[in-house]
């Protein structure tokens, strides 16, 4: 039988100022694609990620922005150089 393991957590902390805000954010993901009955070989296939964020906006309008770099964290025999940082803004109207 093939039996998956994988989790995820984050916090965050909203600081509100005048006519803005700030929120940083850290967040962890672990998946395993064959924690029980299967090979050891797909040990190698274990992947862990730590994202850290920061996400803004404006308090009178409807915008916001999203800075996250992620760091990727795989095993001996399967690492690759995926590490990334993302941009993202939102308009909501």
């Amino acid at each position: 039988a093939r039996v998956q393991l994988a989790f995820t957590g984050q916090a965050g902390y909203r600081i509100d100022l005048p006519s803005w805000f700030i929120m940083p954010a850290y967040r962890y993901a672990y998946f395993h694609p064959w924690q029980q009955g299967g090979d050891k070989a797909f040990d190698a296939f274990r992947v862990q990620y730590h994202t850290f964020g920061i996400r803004t906006g404006l308090s009178k309008l409807p915008l916001q922005g999203w800075l996250n770099y992620t760091l990727t964290m795989e095993e001996t025999g399967r690492k690759l150089d995926n590490d990334r940082i993302e941009l993202l803004g939102q308009v909501t109207f």
